[in-house]
C-alpha cells in the first residue's frame, strides 16, 4: 500500500462511505472519513493528507480556512458538489472540481491525477 493518504470530508454519511469504498477498490492508500467539527485543523494537520475530498460544496469555509493555513495550503482538495459550477470553485477555493452526480470513471481518473 501507498504512503499517500485521501481525507474525505463530508456530511452526508452514506455517499462518504461509497465515496471511500470506490477509491477503496481502484486507489491503494489509506482513505479516512471527517465529519467536520471542533479543531478539524488539527486532525488535517495530524492526519497528513496527500488529498482532500470535500463532498459539500456547503463546505467552501472549512475549504477556505484550509488554504489560509500554513501548514495545510498545499494540500489540493478536490470538491465533489453539485452547488457549483467548475469556473466559480477553480477560482475561489478548491484545486479540482466535479459536479455531481459523479462520473465514477473521471472521478477516478482525476483522484489518481493527485495520488499517483
Amino acid at each position: 500500500m501507498s504512503n499517500k493518504k485521501i481525507l474525505i470530508i463530508g456530511h452526508e454519511v452514506p455517499f462518504e462511505n461509497i465515496i471511500q469504498n470506490i477509491l477503496n477498490d481502484e486507489i491503494q492508500c489509506k482513505i479516512a472519513i471527517y465529519y467536520p467539527g471542533y479543531n478539524f485543523l488539527n486532525y488535517i494537520q495530524e492526519y497528513s493528507p496527500s488529498l482532500i475530498i470535500a463532498t459539500s460544496g456547503s463546505q467552501e469555509s472549512l475549504i477556505q480556512e484550509i488554504k489560509k493555513d500554513k501548514k495545510l495550503k498545499n494540500i489540493p482538495i478536490f470538491l465533489l458538489s453539485g452547488y457549483y459550477d467548475k469556473e466559480d470553485v477553480l477560482a475561489s477555493v478548491a484545486d479540482e472540481f466535479q459536479s455531481k452526480p459523479a462520473d465514477i470513471e473521471v472521478f477516478l481518473e482525476k483522484v489518481k491525477k493527485y495520488i499517483n
